[in-house]
């Protein structure tokens, strides 16, 4: 038995008496068996093996408890098929975690047209997605929770990647917080935009390039760089607007680069500290990957990834995961990299020649006739009349029946694969409930009272009337 063996399983048997003490403290019989370790032994994975009488919620509910009274970072018990697991560690992520991803085998040979680095999973695992698959991705988290650092890795991964000829970004920092470390990297299409009014510019002349490349022929597109275009607080920046026609016509122009923008190689990635309901007013049911740090309420948790629990995490940069990719939220452990690092890694980027001739560049707003910048928001015309007025009698539809499935709407509407989407966009509204398995979801108004204000401002302008609407409930199945 060598010497790390030998460490191994002293650390475990520790943590197992520790553990089994806790919980026979909180009256609930276990015993744990480790069938897990990282290779620095800082992270372990033990078996739940329940005693008859134990029941499953009891071992869940006092996890918080326990991981406060042995002040450890990482505990967190899991389920996996029949099995009960925990994820254990007593150190958090080290300090120079990005780097490690970055500089990995993993990273250098993968195939990801956009890569992210996420973090770490439960067992320790670094977690990599693609953005060009997404094609979009939401953060949120309250101050300190690790979401600023989040985007940061996010940006990071991307630049460290691909060439300017490949990726383009558009940064919006309009909080003042950390974005505008970014200002001089080559990927830059406009520098960080730091205020408003520059914003609502940048957003028109980037619904004018999606315009652009929805009409090109495919073998062209394909020559064109991404377009990453990250906007952190996007909801104080929408809550800013002044002009209410301008607001209405910026949340129809973000919402539109959200629902065509994967077709011209344009990819949103929005960041909010305290996201609702009523405050996101962008329609983000197009976007499939969220990403939620520690949030203030549970509410806000909902809102991000449609369940509770972000709420309840410590910060310090854990995060529950969503994606299409994965059929259960994934608990993170988001990447890491000191201020003076992410510098030096920047200004090497900084150092790096680029050929101009391939890069989407926005005209700076002071040079432009004061005309054009607001003409691609004010000016905006959303193409979504045609789509607003089906979504409107698919909801009045909805409305109808207690229980609804996304085969049941296809059939009724002759639909074809965009059916996944309205059936995301309805559960965004707070029509219907969660997809779970393949069971049917529930219709949730019970009257026009629970309809919300904004589903019935929608209805509304789309010839729906709330005597319609209560009519509709009514009549339910």
């Amino acid at each position: 038995m060598n010497g790390r063996t030998r460490g191994t399983k002293m650390k475990s048997r520790r943590l197992i008496h520790m553990i089994e003490k806790h919980y026979a403290y909180h009256k609930v019989d276990i015993k744990l068996k480790l069938v897990s370790d990282s290779e620095d032994d800082e992270r372990f994975i033990f078996r739940f093996k329940i005693k008859p009488g134990t029941k499953v919620n009891m071992i869940l509910s006092c996890a918080p408890d326990i991981k406060a009274a042995m002040r450890i970072p990482l505990f967190y018990p899991f389920k996996d098929g029949e099995n009960i697991y925990l994820a254990v560690s007593e150190k958090l992520i080290k300090e120079d975690s990005l780097f490690h991803m970055l500089t990995s085998e993993m990273f250098d040979k993968s195939r990801y047209v956009l890569p992210l680095a996420l973090g770490y999973n439960i067992v320790g695992r670094m977690i990599f997605s693609d953005l060009a698959d997404m094609p979009h991705i939401m953060y949120a988290g309250t101050t300190n929770s690790g979401k600023s650092m989040g985007l940061i890795c996010l940006i990071l991964s991307l630049i460290t990647k691909q060439p300017v000829r490949r990726a383009n970004l558009i940064i919006f920092d309009t909080g003042a917080n950390e974005m505008g470390i970014f200002n001089g990297i080559s990927h830059l299409s406009y520098p960080v935009v730091n205020d408003v009014q520059t914003g609502i510019y940048v957003i028109g002349k980037l619904v004018e390039e999606m315009e652009r490349r929805i009409k090109l022929e495919l073998s062209e597109l394909r020559t064109q760089p991404a377009i990453i275009c990250v906007i952190d607080e996007f909801t104080s920046f929408v809550d800013h607007v002044g002009n209410k026609k301008l607001s209405e016509g910026l949340v129809h122009a973000i919402s539109d680069l959200l629902r065509r923008g994967r077709h011209a190689k344009i990819h949103m990635v929005l960041a909010a500290q305290d996201p609702t309901k009523e405050n996101v007013k962008v329609d983000i049911g197009n976007i499939t990957s969220r990403v939620a740090f520690r949030c203030a309420k549970y509410q806000n948790s909902n809102t991000i990834i449609g369940e509770s629990g972000a709420e309840k995490l410590t910060g310090k940069g854990f995060a529950l995961y969503k994606s299409s990719e994965h059929s259960a939220l994934m608990l993170l452990h988001g990447a890491y990299m000191p201020a003076d690092e992410i510098k030096k890694l920047i200004n090497c980027v900084k150092g790096v020649d680029y050929d101009l001739d391939n890069k989407y560049l926005i005209p700076d707003r002071e040079t432009a006739e004061l005309s054009d910048q607001e003409s691609g928001i004010l000016k905006y015309t959303p193409k979504e009349d045609n789509d607003n007025k089906e979504l409107a009698e698919i909801i009045a539809w909805t409305l109808t029946r207690s229980f609804i499935s996304a085969n049941k709407v296809k059939e009724k509407f002759s639909m074809g694969n965009r059916v996944g989407e309205i059936m995301t966009r309805m559960y965004v509204m707070g029509l219907i409930s969660d997809k779970h398995a393949k069971q049917p979801r529930k219709v949730l108004p019970q009257s026009l009272s629970e309809v919300p204000e904004k589903v019935r401002e929608f209805l509304n302008s789309n010839g729906i009337s709330d005597e319609s609407i209560s009519n509709a409930i009514c009549k339910r199945d």
